[in-house]
């Protein structure tokens, strides 16, 4: 269930209001007589306004918030991937393709673990071969790409339409083999 953001904002301007509304009691009150009080037909005008920018307010507000955790999970991601190629990388010469892709898939689960959770069937994990590229004078090396592709974003908040979310996170990255 997600966080009653609306709930807790409404009553937090609600006291604000009040005690707005007692210190004007109290400064009307102890007013000198040279300075009479005139009567006013401005009574609820900035609560109507208050009322009026609210949901505006509250739309940029949870925006913000949903967007900056969506920017959040994407930069772990991409970190994930990358520390997930790089641990294959690393590992001896002689360690097997399925030992190197084993060890890919659990750096880039552990990494990407702090803001979310994240399947092997999601981590796509390809080694290539190194191969010529133009006839003989270039080579590529040994290379292994880590990849996510199409992981769904779950919103934060919930109150924002799906029209206006980000649908899914996807990362990927390339390392070289020495």
């Amino acid at each position: 269930m997600p966080f009653p953001w609306p709930q807790v904002f409404v009553s937090i301007c609600i006291r604000v209001l009040w005690f707005k509304e007692m210190a004007t009691a109290i400064k009307l009150k102890f007013r000198s007589v040279r300075h009479p009080v005139r009567a006013s037909n401005d009574s609820g005008t900035s609560a109507v306004e208050f009322a009026m920018v609210l949901p505006l307010f509250l739309f940029l507000f949870l925006g913000i918030i949903e967007y900056g955790w969506f920017m959040t999970k994407q930069a772990l991601l991409d970190h994930a991937v990358s520390q997930g190629a790089r641990s294959a990388v690393q590992m001896p010469a002689d360690t097997s393709e399925p030992e190197l892709i084993r060890a890919a898939r659990m750096k880039t689960r552990e990494v990407f673990s702090l803001v979310g959770t994240i399947n092997d069937s999601d981590i796509i994990v390809d080694i290539l071969d190194a191969e010529t590229i133009g006839g003989e004078d270039r080579m590529l090396p040994r290379r292994i790409v880590v990849s996510v592709e199409a992981l769904i974003y779950p919103p934060l908040t919930g109150y924002l339409p799906d029209s206006l979310l980000p649908g899914s996170l996807q990362g990927s990255f390339t390392g070289l083999f020495p």
